[in-house]
């Protein structure tokens, strides 16, 4: 409980009521026989989108992409194909690691999508009551529902992969460049390196500490 005061009164309320926001769901809850391992997800579909609509500095084309129909129901069927993994199904770290990354990155791209027109991320991440992207928009996967805050804290730091800071985007200038392709497991760790290399070389992503 907590002792909210308004104009000299005391309001009782509970505090996380100042932390609820109206849930986004993406994906279906697909019935556990028709699950399947991680390493079994075609990537095609992101691949083909993220080449069409982002440029070789992670710049994304919203407004172009919205405009299209054909290609919006695209990333809204790859999102349902994501739904059809199975995060307790054996699989591979590297085909770990490309679906969470691919996850990831779908699902915010699809949040920015849901907004545009605007002009930050920022405005879509309420800290004390409403929608915060962060945490409300949930991607159902396996029949379990993850935000992004999920999927970067309890899946992919989980995995002991580092470079995934480099990988996962913010949809935000100050972030790492978002590929112009998808993860994949067979090339993982060389687009890992790749975006590493990338991040370390733009003077504005680090400071010395000297």
């Amino acid at each position: 409980m907590f002792a909210l005061l308004i104009r000299g009164r005391a309001v009782l309320g509970f505090a996380k009521a100042c932390h609820a926001g109206p849930t986004v769901l993406v994906g279906i809850n697909v019935p556990a026989a028709q699950r399947v391992s991680m390493s079994s997800i075609d990537h095609a579909a992101w691949d083909a989108l993220l080449r069409k609509y982002v440029d070789r500095r992670g710049n994304v084309a919203y407004a172009t992409w919205k405009k299209s129909a054909a290609d919006t129901q695209l990333l809204d069927r790859y999102l349902v194909a994501l739904s059809h993994a199975d995060a307790n199904l054996r699989a591979p770290k590297a085909a770990q690691l490309a679906f969470w990354i691919n996850a990831y990155n779908a699902l915010t791209i699809k949040g920015i999508l849901r907004e545009y027109p605007t002009t930050s991320i920022r405005n879509h991440t309420a800290r004390l009551y409403g929608y915060n992207i962060w945490k409300d928009l949930q991607l159902v996967v396996g029949g379990t529902r993850f935000s992004l805050k999920e999927m970067e804290h309890k899946r992919l730091r989980t995995l002991g992969e580092p470079r995934i800071h480099f990988a996962i985007v913010c949809a935000s200038q100050s972030c790492p460049r978002l590929l112009d392709e998808a993860y994949q497991a067979g090339k993982l760790d060389l687009q890992l390196k790749t975006n590493a290399i990338n991040f370390f070389a733009q003077p504005g992503d680090f400071r010395s500490a000297w």
